[in-house]
C-alpha cells in the first residue's frame, strides 16, 4: 500500500460528527461491522403490494428449510429509503443491513405483513371534514419490495400479540365501539420518467394531441361501501403551461368534480393538486371511476403535455367482511390517544393486524364476543383484517443468494470503490488489478446486486451505494478517495424493468423534469458524504472523486481497460506533460474563445513558465483545418478544454468542429483529457451515446476521459466553474508533495465543490477518477548557455526539476521531449454582431505554436543535460517568437514536470552554416507496418541535419497513399535522439483490406529529400485471437485459453505474453487453434496485473503478421 494514502481512522459504529452544508449535526449514524448475508442459507423473494403474506411449509420446504419453524424473515420491503442518512437532529433514518420482520404461525404457514412501492397516508390537510386519503410516495427505482428467508438464525422475531384492554386494567363499560371507518381505492400507473426520461417524476395517463383517449375509466371495487354516503375524490396531474381546460373527475352517475385551469404565465410543467377534494356519492359496491380533461379550443390539437399522476377515493364503510377477498383495510380516524375502543369483527375466524407502524405491526384476535379490543396510540387507528385459513397473497418469485459481505470489505475500507453491474465485474477487477499495480491502492469491486442485498433490502436504491461509500469514508481504518460505476446508468431504471433483468444502475436526477429544462442529472449524490444537508444539490460538497464508464457490453469496457493500461504504463507522457489546448467555439461576438482563452491563462497563472499553451478557434482557421488540429492536439496535449456550443453529434456546429461521424479519423496514441463545456454533449443517463462518451469508449485513440454535459448549459457559468477545475489543475493545493499528481476525481470534486451554480449538476465525469493524468505538477528550471540561440548552431541546455518550495526533485528520473517552436502572428476576429454596435472591438487571438525541431531528453535525479539544434531556415519576421519547450515524466512516481521559455535569436550568426554545403539527401533506413496500431514505422537519418518542421511548405515528411496525397497526420509521433536521426510513427487513413502502396518522402534541414515506396497488405490474411469464453473468463483461474482464427494459407508460430510494462513473461508454441497459458512465467505464477497476449506468424507468401491484442486481467 502507498503510505501516503493511508489516513487512519477509529472505526465507530456509534455516535459522528457530521459536518454539513446546513450546520454541524451530531448523528447516532450506525453501520454494522459484518453483514447478515455473511454466512447460512439465504433465499430471497419479491413482493408487489403492501399486506399480508404467507408461505406454505410446503413451499419453505421445497426451498431447501426442512424445519419451517426456525425460518426467519428480513428486509424492509419497498419502501424507498429517504435520501438522507439522519434527519436535522441526528436521529438515524437509514436503515443498514437486513433487518429482522416479525412473523406468525398458523395452517402450516408462515405469515408476515410486507411493505410495497408506494405509502398512502390519510390526512386532514384540507380540514378535519374533509380527511382524505393521499399518496405519501412512491418509489421511483422499483415496482416491488424484497426480503429474504434463512433458517441461520436461533430464534425467528415472533410477532407481537395485543393484550385485550381488560387484561391491562380497562373496563369494557369504559370502551368505545367504532362501527363505520374509512376505506380508500388508489390507482396510479407510471408509465414514463418525466417527458425525456429525466428528474424525479413519474407520468401517468396522456391527455395530449397524440392520444387515442382524452377519457379513462376504470371500473373500481369498493368493499363494505355505505350506500349513498359521500366520498372525496383527489386526481393530480401534470400539465404544461399552455395546456388551459377542464379536468373532470368522479363516480359515473353520481356527479363529476370539476377543476378549471387556465394558462399559466411560466413553469412549462406544472403540477396540479387537483384542488380541493371533490365530493361524490358512492351508490354501490361496484362503481366506475373516471378522469378526463377536455382542452379549450384549438388546444386540443396542440396540447403538448398533459397526464394523470394518480388518483384516491376516500369513502365510508363497515367492517372488513372479506367477501371475496383474503384481507382487507379500515381505517379509524379521530380516535382519542390512550382510550379503550372495541370493534366488531365481521367473523370470529378474522384476525387483525394494527399497522400504525408497518415495520412492526401488532396482532389483534376477537374476544369471546367477537370484537377487536385495543387502547389506541394514535389519532388513528389502521387496521388490516384477515383470514388465514384462506390463501393470503403469496411473493412473486425466489432466488438463492450467495454469502456475502461488503460491510466487512468497508469496515477495513480502501481508496478506490468500483461498482459494477453484474456483467461488468471483470472490467472492474481488471481497472482494479491496474491501480493495484500501478498506484499501490487499494481497491474494493462490488457488484451492484451485492450492494443492493446488503444496503438497501434487494431493491434498486441510490442510497445502497451512498451507504456503502459512506461506511469506507467515515468508518474505515482507510479513507475512500474515488468511486467508479461501470455499466450504463441509467435514470428510468423502473418502466422497462423486466423480472430476471440483471440489477440495474441508477443515474440519481434532481428535481421535476419540466419542458425546459429537463430535470438535472445528479451522479454527484454518490459522492456526498454528509449524514444530513438540507442544501440543494449544487451547494452540496463533493468529498470524492466519482466518475462513470457507460459501457454497453463487457467486451467495450475491456477495450477501455486496454486504453487504460496504455495510459498507465505512460507510453508517451513525457512529450505531453507540459502541454494545453483551448478550443473555442464560433458565434456569440467570439464568447467561447474569450473564455477558453481565460481558462487556459488561468491555469498558465497558477504556474507560470511551466505550460505551453496552444489555441483553437474556428473563426480563425477555416475548414477543415480547424478539425485537423484538433485531431492534432487529441494527441499533443495532456488536457483539452473546449468552450462552445455542443449537442450529442457534434462540436461547435458552426464551424463543424468535429462530429461522430469522423471518429474514424481521430489516430492520436496518446490519450488526452478534455472539458466540454457546452450543451448535450450527452445522454447517458436518457441511453444516448453522445460524442464526448465515444471518444472515450468508441474508439482505442480519442480520450482517456472526459468531463461532459448532458443537459444544456449556460457559457458564463460554464466560465466560472471550469475556471475553479484550471486554478485545481495548477496550483497544487491537491497534491500532498512535490511528486504528487491529484486524481480526475480530486479535480472533479474540487471543481464541483467550489462552484454553486446549479449549471453545474448537468456535468459528468466520464472515465477512471483514481486515474492520475499526465499534468505536469512540477516545473523545469532551464539555462540556454550563452543566454541565446544562434540559427543553424546547437544550443546546450542544463536543466532542473523543482518542486513546490523549488526544491530540486532529485528522485524525479524519467524521459521527456523538448521543442523549438515558433510563435504565429496574431489573428484579430471581428465581433459576430449583426449589425456591429459601436463599442465593439475585435478579439485579438494568437494562433497554435507550429514545431520546428524536436528531440528525446533523459531525467536522471532531477537534471537534465541536453543539446539541440536550431534550424538556419526558421521564418523569423519581428512578429514571431522563438519558444523552448520542454517536459517529461517520471512513471515511476507518475509526476510530470514542464516549462515553456521564449529563447532570444541572434539571427545574424558569424561564419557559414554547415547546411549550405549539404547536398547530400536524408536516408530511410527501415519502412515497416504495425498491424495492431494502424501506423507505419519509419526510421530515418542524415549526415548534417534533419528537418523536425511541421510548418507549412516545410514538412518534414510528405505520404501519399495509392496515389493520393495525405494532407494530415492526426496522432503522428516524432521521436529523436538526435538532430541526425528519427523515428516516425505515421497512423493510417481508413484502408480497406487488401494491399497498398505507400510513398513517403523525408526532408533535411538543407531542403534535400529521399523518397521510397512500400507495399503491405491490411487485414486480409491477419490472423485473429481471442480469449475463450470472455464473457465467463474467471481472473482467479489458474489457465487462460486463448482461441485464433487463421485465414487460409496463415500459420501462427507463437504467441508472446507480455505484462502492463511491456515486458515478455512467456513465449507459447502453438499447435492448433486453441492455446493455453497457465499465468506463469518462468519463476512459477505471474502476479496479480493486466497481461496482453499477440500472436505472430507469416502467411502463404512469407508476409510477416501479427494479431490483435488479447488483454488477460490475473487476480
Amino acid at each position: 500500500m502507498n503510505l501516503s494514502h493511508i489516513r487512519t481512522r477509529l472505526f465507530l459504529l456509534i455516535a459522528i460528527v457530521a459536518s454539513v452544508a446546513s450546520g454541524t449535526v451530531h448523528a447516532e449514524l450506525r453501520f454494522a461491522s459484518s453483514s447478515r448475508l455473511a454466512s447460512g442459507r439465504w433465499v430471497k423473494f419479491a413482493v408487489d403490494e403492501t399486506g399480508v403474506y404467507e408461505l406454505s411449509y410446503d413451499t419453505l420446504r421445497n426451498l431447501g428449510f426442512s424445519n419451517p419453524l426456525r425460518v426467519s424473515v428480513f428486509g424492509s420491503g419497498g419502501t424507498m429509503a429517504d435520501e438522507n442518512f439522519t434527519d436535522a437532529s441526528g436521529r438515524q433514518l437509514y436503515v443498514d443491513d437486513l433487518h429482522q420482520v416479525a412473523v406468525s404461525h398458523a395452517s402450516d404457514k408462515l405469515i408476515f405483513y410486507a411493505e410495497g412501492v408506494e405509502t398512502v397516508r390519510y390526512t386532514e390537510k384540507f380540514g378535519a371534514e374533509k380527511g382524505v386519503f393521499l399518496r405519501d410516495k412512491r418509489n421511483r427505482y422499483t415496482e416491488r419490495g424484497y426480503y429474504f428467508l434463512t433458517d441461520s438464525e436461533q430464534q425467528p422475531l415472533q410477532m407481537r400479540a395485543l393484550p385485550i384492554p381488560s387484561d391491562t386494567g380497562y373496563t369494557r363499560e369504559a370502551a368505545a365501539t367504532l362501527a363505520r371507518g374509512l376505506g380508500y381505492a388508489y390507482h396510479e400507473k407510471d408509465i414514463s420518467l418525466g417527458i425525456k426520461n429525466t428528474g424525479n417524476t413519474f407520468l401517468g395517463e396522456s391527455f395530449n394531441r397524440l392520444s387515442t383517449c382524452r377519457r379513462y375509466v376504470w371500473n373500481t371495487y369498493l368493499p363494505d361501501a355505505v350506500a349513498g354516503a359521500t366520498a372525496r375524490m383527489v386526481a393530480p396531474f401534470y400539465r404544461d403551461y399552455l395546456s388551459g381546460g377542464t379536468l373532470s373527475f368522479g363516480l359515473e352517475g353520481s356527479g363529476p368534480g370539476y377543476s378549471r385551469f387556465s394558462y399559466a404565465p411560466k413553469n412549462p410543467l406544472v403540477s396540479v393538486e387537483g384542488g380541493e377534494p371533490a365530493d361524490v356519492v358512492v351508490n354501490s359496491e361496484r362503481a366506475d371511476v373516471f378522469v378526463s380533461f377536455q382542452p379549450d379550443g384549438l388546444q386540443q390539437f396542440t396540447l403538448e403535455y398533459c397526464h394523470l399522476d394518480y388518483w384516491t377515493l376516500t369513502y365510508l364503510r363497515t367492517m372488513p367482511s372479506l367477501s371475496g377477498l383474503s384481507q382487507d383495510r379500515i381505517l379509524f380516524p379521530g380516535v382519542a390517544p390512550d382510550s379503550v375502543y372495541r370493534i366488531k369483527a365481521a367473523s370470529a375466524s378474522h384476525k387483525a393486524l394494527l399497522v400504525s407502524d408497518g415495520q412492526q405491526p401488532a396482532i389483534l384476535r376477537p374476544d369471546t364476543e367477537g370484537y377487536f379490543s385495543l387502547v389506541a396510540s394514535e389519532p388513528e387507528i389502521e387496521l388490516v383484517v384477515f383470514d388465514d385459513s384462506r390463501k393470503l397473497r403469496t411473493p412473486l418469485g425466489y432466488e438463492a443468494v450467495a454469502n456475502t459481505n461488503l460491510h466487512a470489505q468497508a469496515s477495513k475500507g480502501a481508496e478506490m470503490l468500483i461498482v459494477c453491474k453484474s456483467d461488468m465485474m471483470q472490467v472492474g477487477e481488471a481497472i482494479a488489478a491496474l491501480h493495484r499495480e500501478h498506484d499501490g491502492i487499494d481497491v474494493i469491486v462490488a457488484d451492484i446486486a451485492d450492494i443492493y442485498n446488503e444496503f438497501s433490502s434487494g431493491r434498486p436504491d441510490p442510497m445502497a451505494i451512498r451507504a456503502l461509500a459512506k461506511m469506507m469514508y467515515s468508518y474505515s481504518s482507510v479513507q475512500l478517495e474515488n468511486i467508479l460505476l461501470i455499466g450504463l446508468a441509467q435514470a428510468d431504471v423502473k418502466t422497462g424493468y423486466l423480472s430476471g433483468m440483471p440489477a440495474p444502475l441508477i443515474f440519481p436526477q434532481y428535481g421535476l423534469e419540466t419542458a425546459e429544462p429537463l430535470g438535472h442529472n445528479h451522479i454527484d449524490f454518490y459522492a456526498n458524504m454528509d449524514a444530513y444537508t438540507s442544501a440543494s444539490p449544487e451547494r452540496r460538497r463533493i468529498n470524492v472523486g466519482i466518475g462513470l464508464l457507460p459501457c454497453l457490453s463487457p467486451a467495450e469496457g475491456m477495450n477501455y481497460v486496454e486504453k487504460l493500461s496504455r495510459y498507465m504504463t505512460a507510453e508517451g507522457a513525457g512529450s505531453v506533460a507540459g502541454n494545453l489546448t483551448n478550443i473555442g467555439g464560433v458565434g456569440d461576438s467570439n464568447l467561447h474563445i474569450n473564455q477558453s482563452d481565460e481558462v487556459a491563462a488561468t491555469a498558465a497563472a497558477q504556474a507560470p513558465g511551466r505550460f505551453t499553451r496552444a489555441s483553437i478557434c474556428g473563426a480563425a482557421l477555416e475548414a477543415p483545418s480547424h478539425s485537423d488540429r484538433f485531431y492534432k492536439e487529441l494527441g499533443n496535449a495532456a488536457f483539452i478544454f473546449y468552450s462552445g456550443h455542443g449537442a450529442e453529434m457534434y462540436i461547435d456546429y458552426g464551424s463543424r468542429l468535429f462530429d461522430s461521424y469522423n471518429l474514424n479519423k481521430i489516430k492520436n496514441n496518446h490519450l488526452g483529457f478534455m472539458m466540454f463545456a457546452g450543451c448535450n454533449l450527452t445522454g447517458t443517463d436518457r441511453g444516448i451515446r453522445g460524442l464526448s462518451e465515444q471518444l472515450v469508449l468508441g474508439t482505442r485513440h480519442g480520450l482517456i476521459g472526459c468531463i461532459t454535459s448532458m443537459r444544456d448549459t449556460y457559457a458564463n457559468t460554464n466560465k466560472y466553474m471550469v475556471n475553479h477545475l484550471a486554478r485545481a489543475m495548477a496550483d497544487g493545493s491537491l497534491s500532498s508533495n512535490s511528486y504528487d499528481t491529484p486524481s480526475i476525481g480530486a479535480l472533479y470534486a474540487r471543481m464541483k465543490t467550489n462552484n454553486t451554480y446549479q449549471n453545474e449538476l448537468t456535468y459528468t465525469l466520464i472515465g477512471d477518477p483514481a486515474l492520475k493524468l499526465h499534468l505536469a505538477v512540477a516545473d523545469i528550471d532551464a539555462t540556454i548557455a550563452g543566454g541565446k540561440a544562434i540559427l543553424g548552431r546547437k544550443i546546450s541546455v542544463l536543466a532542473d526539476v523543482k518542486g513546490k518550495e523549488k526544491e530540486l526533485l532529485d528522485r524525479f528520473n524519467g524521459t521527456g521531449v523538448a521543442r523549438l517552436l515558433i510563435q504565429r502572428p496574431d489573428i484579430s476576429l471581428d465581433p459576430d454582431y449583426n449589425p456591429p454596435t459601436s463599442d465593439t472591438v475585435p478579439y485579438i487571438y494568437t494562433p497554435p505554436y507550429e514545431m520546428v525541431a524536436v528531440r528525446d531528453i533523459e531525467v536522471a535525479g532531477g537534471r537534465i543535460s541536453f543539446e539541440m539544434r536550431v534550424p538556419s531556415d526558421i521564418p523569423l519576421d519581428g512578429k514571431r517568437a522563438l519558444m523552448l519547450s520542454i517536459s517529461a515524466y517520471d512513471a515511476v512516481n507518475r509526476t510530470g514536470a514542464a516549462a515553456c521559455m521564449t529563447l532570444p535569436v541572434d539571427s545574424s550568426p558569424s561564419g557559414p552554416d554547415e547546411t549550405e554545403r549539404d547536398l547530400t539527401p536524408p536516408v530511410i533506413e527501415s519502412v515497416q507496418y504495425l498491424p495492431s496500431a494502424e501506423e507505419l514505422m519509419v526510421k530515418t537519418s542524415d549526415n548534417v541535419a534533419l528537418s523536425f518542421s511541421m510548418l507549412p511548405l516545410q514538412e518534414c515528411f510528405t505520404m501519399s497513399m495509392d496515389g493520393e496525397l495525405c494532407k494530415t497526420f492526426p496522432g503522428l509521433r516524432q521521436q529523436s535522439v538526435s538532430e541526425y536521426e528519427m523515428t516516425l510513427r505515421i497512423p493510417l487513413p481508413d484502408l480497406s483490406d487488401g494491399p497498398h502502396t505507400a510513398l513517403i518522402s523525408v526532408r533535411d534541414e538543407a531542403g534535400n529529400t529521399s523518397s521510397q515506396s512500400y507495399t503491405f497488405i491490411k487485414g486480409t490474411a491477419s490472423p485473429k485471437m481471442f480469449l475463450h469464453d470472455s464473457d465467463k473468463f474467471d481472473p482467479t483461474a489458474l489457465t487462460a485459453e486463448l482461441e485464433l482464427d487463421l485465414p487460409e494459407d496463415s500459420s501462427v508460430s507463437q504467441v508472446i505474453v507480455l505484462d502492463s510494462e511491456g515486458r515478455e513473461v512467456r513465449r507459447l508454441q502453438v499447435n492448433g487453434t486453441l492455446v493455453l497459458w497457465n499465468i506463469t512465467d518462468d519463476k512459477g505464477r505471474c502476479p496479480a496485473g493486466l497481461y496482453r497476449a499477440v500472436a505472430v506468424g507469416k502467411d502463404a507468401k512469407g508476409f510477416a503478421w501479427q494479431s490483435n491484442t488479447v488483454y488477460i486481467p490475473v487476480l
